[in-house]
């Protein structure tokens, strides 16, 4: 299905220190600017806003952060591990799994099916051990791609 192929040729970051969200930010930023033909300064600053508007942090392992671009017929995900941890705030300061999520308002509906399926794929109880033990972002890729989920 769509969100397969997506993954299948995403970016995905393996940082291996530990960071701020900001760095995180920045990062992916530098990585999504040239596949969404957008600015960096303009991704890390949306970003940014929207982790300041609503926590992405969904439990003391994950965030997804995600967000709408401007623009028509634009998506793409990036996955990212960070085993020493990614620090969002004081409260979630160890983050390890992290899938940003950037779309156009056109792509609102595959925005929301993408968002189900990583919800699915993590929620399997190996997940956190599988991705973290990964040897690298082609083994995090299949980690993605052989998880459980609906596919449409």
């Amino acid at each position: 299905d769509r969100f397969d192929k997506i993954i299948e040729t995403c970016l995905i970051l393996d940082i291996e220190k530990k960071i701020t969200n900001e760095e995180l930010f920045d990062i992916v930023a530098a990585q999504l600017a040239g596949r969404l033909n957008k600015e960096k300064t303009y991704l890390s600053k949306k970003l940014l806003e929207r982790e300041e508007d609503t926590s992405t942090v969904l439990t003391e392992n994950l965030a997804i952060p995600h967000l709408i671009i401007e623009g028509e017929g634009q998506f793409d995900i990036l996955p990212v591990r960070c085993e020493e941890g990614i620090l969002f705030s004081e409260e979630n300061p160890a983050v390890q799994i992290v899938f940003v999520i950037a779309g156009t308002k056109d792509q609102r509906t595959f925005h929301l099916q993408s968002l189900a399926a990583i919800a699915q794929i993590v929620q399997d109880q190996n997940f956190a051990k599988k991705w973290l033990k990964a040897k690298n972002s082609e083994r995090l890729r299949d980690v993605i791609l052989l998880g459980e989920r609906r596919r449409l």
